[in-house]
């Protein structure tokens, strides 16, 4: 991948050079060693795509466990992520000429869906959602913190809040 600095370069240097002047090519040499803040940025463990595969929850002496979830994809490049999943059990029927409004706002009310920019920090994940399908939830502004707990191909995304806790448990698909 050519860096964006060396490409301002090149151009630079095409289009000064007819002038014959040396001092904007001195300029152009501190533009290829530009920060590189103008390049892509590095990986994070999180990096590719994951499937969900387990989800729990705790509040209070309450508790369940999920080891049979439906379909849930979380992709994450190295500044942004996305999360849909389908967050209940249970067959959704096919859409069809005749489904009802209220059967497709049940269909639509089990997905989840939201993303934006994040961040990892130690075995922190810090995210910032700037679209979601709850309008509620994309501000853009709020950000919600988990804790990471890789192991191996996996990775258990830990939500404490007060005295809940849910987890999902993730597996790398790439």
């Amino acid at each position: 991948m050519i860096r964006t600095a060396s490409l301002l370069t090149v151009a630079l240097v095409l289009v000064l050079s007819s002038r014959a002047s040396t001092r904007p090519i001195a300029v152009t040499t501190a533009l290829d060693s530009a920060p590189t803040s103008l390049t892509r940025p590095a990986p994070t463990p999180l990096t590719g795509a994951w499937e969900v595969i387990e989800r729990s929850y705790q509040r209070g002496d309450s508790s369940w466990v999920n080891r049979r979830p439906e379909v849930g994809r979380y992709v994450f490049t190295e500044r942004y992520y996305g999360v849909q999943e389908i967050r209940e059990s249970g067959p959704r029927p096919d859409f069809t000429d005749t489904t009802t409004e209220m059967e497709r706002l049940a269909a639509f009310d089990v997905f989840h869906a939201h993303g934006g920019p994040y961040e990892v920090v130690g075995d922190r994940l810090i995210i910032r959602i700037d679209v979601a399908k709850s309008p509620n939830t994309m501000s853009g502004e709020a950000t919600y913190e988990y804790r990471l707990n890789f192991e191996g191909d996996r990775v258990r995304v830990i939500r404490e809040v007060s005295n809940k806790t849910r987890v999902t448990t993730l597996r790398r698909l790439e």
